[in-house]
């Protein structure tokens, strides 16, 4: 028997503008609201505006909070200061990859931010870790809503709101704004640029239609998971539960960016530092071009000359391209931009190119980069 959906707090207000939906790992959110294609070009000409209400929100707090984390995750903890965040990834002994993670220093506690597929497991790993070190963990994510802006207006749009401190990527700070303190952090999930905007649960609601409105002079929208998917495809931006999961080695999910090599022991750093130091994994994530209009389903072979060199995780129509793409696992072997291999579509195959990501990175013209 399956369970009852979760539903986020701006379920009734989504479904009330208009929103179509869809089960994402039991979470019911918004697939779409008005067109795939319009909510797309908003977050990359103005900005959109995203319910990311089912991602978890850990808190870490008492005097050993820092290094108790510092020897858990994948990235330096010790050295944030308060106002700075870091992208790390929480591995099991073997370098296997639990989940990915936004953590964010603030005066008296960490903030660890999880996926909605790993908010569990990531509280479950951490607890049994700790034994006597003075920290405690708290799963805060039923007391809050996490909002996404994206989109080269995100920032006047957000400003447009309450006045919005100068941040650094990765930087979050708090504000209080219509009554309430909320958490801002400057994170992107899209290649644009953008923020994610913490509140309480029962300030969801407001806050989102009070942003939706001050939108609309910006060509700003709210986007569904349908374009949020094209966007991230394009970015080259992996998935937890998609792309990667518990059976991939941190390495093969291209998460170089989540590793420090010189922050000494965590759990999982041997394995690390071993394929490090090999200088390769078997296989790691790519980016593959795929000739013709129709996407072969995620978890079709990658075949060279007959033989099985990997598999497809997720595939889409990009718009900024006007081709299909794919993100894919291929043997070490293969990994070189511009290999050429096919991919599997039923009875037949699909020719299709290597290509590094991301597939789109926005340049300093504000005109698409393929």
């Amino acid at each position: 028997m399956n369970a009852t959906p979760m539903k986020s707090p701006l379920n009734d207000i989504e479904r009330a503008a208009g929103a179509a939906f869809k089960l994402y790992h039991n979470w019911e959110l918004p697939e779409v609201f008005t067109d795939v294609i319009d909510e797309y070009q908003a977050v990359r000409q103005a900005a959109g505006l995203f319910d990311l209400s089912s991602y978890g929100r850990l808190e870490i707090t008492g005097p050993e909070r820092a290094s108790f984390l510092h020897n858990m995750v994948s990235n330096d903890v010790k050295a944030l200061k308060p106002g700075k965040g870091v992208y790390a990834a929480l591995l099991t002994t073997h370098g296997k990859l639990l989940s990915d993670l936004y953590i964010f220093a603030q005066e008296d506690r960490l903030l660890v931010d999880t996926s909605a597929v790993t908010r569990e497991t990531v509280f479950a790993t951490l607890n049994r870790f700790l034994v006597s070190e003075k920290a405690a963990i708290t799963d805060a994510s039923h007391r809050v809503a996490k909002l996404l802006l994206q989109g080269p207006r995100s920032f006047e749009w957000l400003n447009g709101w309450t006045p919005v401190p100068d941040l650094r990527p990765l930087d979050v700070a708090t504000i209080f704004a219509d009554g309430m303190h909320a958490t801002i952090a400057r994170v992107s999930h899209t290649g644009e640029d953008g923020y994610e905007l913490t509140v309480p649960r029962e300030n969801a609601a407001s806050t989102w239609s009070r942003l939706r409105r001050l939108g609309v002079d910006l060509g700003a929208t709210a986007v569904g998971m349908a374009a949020f998917n094209l966007l991230r495809v394009e970015a080259g931006i992996p998935w937890y539960g998609t792309d990667m999961d518990e059976s991939n080695i941190v390495l093969e999910a291209g998460l170089d960016h989540a590793i420090s090599t010189t922050k000494g022991c965590y759990v999982g750093q041997e394995t690390v530092a071993r394929i490090t130091f090999r200088g390769q994994v078997n296989k790691k994530l790519t980016g593959l071009f795929i000739e013709g209009e129709s996407a072969p389903p995620a978890d079709s072979r990658v075949l060279r000359e007959g033989q099985t060199i990997g598999r497809v995780t997720s595939v889409v129509r990009s718009p900024a391209l006007r081709r299909t793409i794919a993100l894919a696992y291929l043997h070490r072997d293969y990994l070189r931009p511009g290999e050429r291999v096919e991919v599997e579509f039923g009875a037949a195959t699909m020719p299709a190119e290597v290509t590094a990501l991301p597939f789109y990175r926005r340049p300093a013209s504000g005109d698409f980069a393929v």
